[in-house]
């Protein structure tokens, strides 16, 4: 029984010690990104928020908003592209497009730019609404 309440335990902090890493920084240009979806009244509405560091110059984004059909693939909803500032160093974005309730997937890709280095960034979000 020890053994066993032990195992659950290590399972645990395993468990926790790779969402932790995972949550760390990748990127040198961009301070934080952030992907948000909603559904009301038949319209999926998604947000994503990028934040430079205070030396970022530009930011660019293209978002691809799919939805996953009954074989399992998922489809084109709508796109966002060429997105961007270059007087702060965040930007945020929304669209929206009719949509039935599902999964959904939200794709950014782009670039957080300084005088000396363009850098890609890139996340994905799910959510089922």
């Amino acid at each position: 029984m020890k053994k066993r309440i032990l195992s659950i335990i290590l399972c645990f902090v395993l468990v926790f010690s790779v969402l932790s890493i995972s949550a760390q920084a990748r990127w040198t240009n961009c301070a934080s990104i952030s992907l948000g979806m909603s559904r009301s009244n038949g319209i999926v509405s998604w947000s994503g928020n990028i934040e430079g560091n205070s030396d970022t110059i530009k930011i660019t984004a293209n978002y691809v908003l799919e939805r996953l059909d009954s074989n399992n693939q998922y489809v084109l909803v709508g796109t966002w592209q060429n997105l961007k500032t270059t007087t702060k160093t965040y930007l945020n974005s929304s669209g929206s497009a009719s949509a039935p309730s599902g999964t959904y997937r939200l794709t950014l890709t782009g670039t957080v730019d300084t005088a000396s280095y363009s850098e890609p960034i890139s996340a994905v979000f799910v959510k089922t609404i």
